[in-house]
């Protein structure tokens, strides 16, 4: 490898990995109360090592980008700063040749956001969401807690929880039949001893259709002193099944089958749009990169903040576009076109500002 390509690879690579390492700890921050909460369901130190792991890809997809741009952007600032780029110009280097071994960096990061967006991401989302669903189903009291990761539909729960998740008392659960009625439970003490579900002085109360046209509905009241049931059977009636189709929990290849299975003609608007999506954020840190190069570069003797702005500026158009996309899924042409047309205009305009400073304008 040529002497200038190892010189610039290293100083990009060093601000790259330290903004990478910046977010990651941003994000272990931000999801610290989540790990928290799978810390009190007692789970192993395996799984809940493997379970804060399993967070990181939530935000690579986009930390790659932001961190390309800002370590290609202080590099150029830097060189121009230096007049390292007026070194490299006497000896006969085209400015090309010079924004070549960073531009080259970037589109080998488009790989690695392109495999973890696409197969990476949605495997460690599903991977996350099993080890909790697997500490369900042996402590169905861990779902049944308001600051639970889980969030169950169509159901109020109030309870009072000590002793580790394992014992509640007071528990009022509110919840809809398959006829759209109420249904109210209420336990005094609900307890896990021994892999079951023990709970005392419970109330049920119930209605059902009469079946009359003019008839109210009967209400039924039961009381009981004791019940036990498995855990392990409460927490699998407790688990939404659903989950494993939505998109984000699916790669690309599964998200393809899914919905040539469900239209058997063409690919839905839901699924174009999320490949779309991906295919963005996966194009995004060779757009950030040549952002970075092209408006880092400065021929003038003041260095001027305007240029950093224009970047950052790009910068937030990118982000803005996605950002709008999500909520156009109605309309699929515009979501699409949000998400993949902001690439070439963001591209053309770099490089216009680099064939200018190629030409000593700036």
């Amino acid at each position: 490898m040529p002497i200038l390509w190892r010189y610039l690879l290293r100083n990009y690579f060093q601000v790259f990995f330290l903004c990478v390492s910046v977010f990651i700890s941003v994000l272990l921050v931000l999801r610290f109360q989540e790990i928290a909460r799978f810390i009190t369901s007692e789970a192993s130190f395996t799984k809940i090592a493997l379970f804060a792991l399993y967070q990181i890809p939530y935000i690579l997809p986009i930390a790659i980008p932001i961190s390309c741009l800002i370590s290609s952007l202080l590099l150029f600032q830097k060189l121009s700063c230096y007049q390292e780029i007026t070194a490299l110009r006497t000896i006969g280097l085209s400015l090309q040749k010079i924004v070549l071994p960073i531009l080259t960096s970037g589109f080998l990061l488009v790989l690695v956001n392109a495999m973890i967006a696409f197969e990476l991401g949605p495997i460690c989302r599903s991977k996350a969401r099993m080890l909790i669903y697997e500490t369900v189903t042996s402590n169905p009291l861990f779902i049944l807690q308001k600051q639970s990761p889980i969030k169950l539909k169509n159901i109020y729960i109030d309870l009072q929880v000590s002793r580790g998740a394992k014992f509640a008392e007071d528990v009022i659960i509110a919840l809809k039949n398959n006829s759209n009625r109420l249904n109210l439970l209420s336990f005094k003490n609900l307890a896990l001893v021994n892999e079951e579900l023990e709970g005392n002085t419970i109330s049920y109360i119930s209605s059902f259709d009469s079946k009359q046209e003019y008839g109210f509905d009967h209400l039924m009241i039961e009381n009981q002193d004791h019940m036990k049931i498995k855990a392990i059977q409460l927490g699998q009636f407790m688990q939404h099944t659903n989950w494993l189709s939505h998109h984000d929990y699916l790669t690309l290849r599964m998200l393809l089958a899914k919905e040539c299975l469900e239209t058997h003609v063409k690919i839905p608007k839901k699924i174009l749009i999320e490949i779309a999506r991906r295919i963005s954020i996966a194009f995004a840190p060779f757009t950030f990169t040549l952002i970075g190069t092209c408006l880092g570069l400065q021929i003038g003797r003041n260095q001027s903040k305007k240029k950093a702005i224009w970047a950052i500026s790009l910068a937030a158009f990118f982000m803005l576009c996605f950002i709008i996309a999500k909520s156009m899924y109605p309309n699929a042409l515009l979501a699409i076109s949000l998400l993949l047309i902001p690439h070439p205009l963001i591209a053309w305009a770099s490089y216009r500002q680099l064939k200018l400073v190629s030409k000593g304008i700036e």
